[in-house]
């Protein structure tokens, strides 16, 4: 927990945000290198996704996104933030 909060606040202080999420990579944001995502690690460059999102992104249900998750997440998440821009 110690080490989401610390990457969590890490991403904040470098100014990471869903505007820059774009540019992350799956390895860029798995702060532990453990090959999945935590919620933590997600808010990191998405802070605005709440635990219903995150649920939903998590398509086979094992409570952490794995990167082809985090590739369909970064996507929708873009396309969403586009189209609000756009308005």
């Amino acid at each position: 927990m110690k080490l989401a909060i610390a990457s969590t606040a890490a991403a904040l202080a470098l100014g990471v945000t869903a505007a820059g999420a774009a540019d992350q990579s799956f390895g860029d944001v798995d702060a532990n290198s453990d090959g999945a995502l935590s919620m933590e690690e997600v808010q990191a460059v998405y802070p605005t996704v709440d635990e219903i999102q995150f649920n939903t992104f998590d398509a086979n249900g094992d409570k952490v996104i794995d990167e082809d998750e985090f590739v369909s997440m970064s996507q929708r998440m873009d396309a969403n933030r586009t189209d609000a821009n756009d308005s």
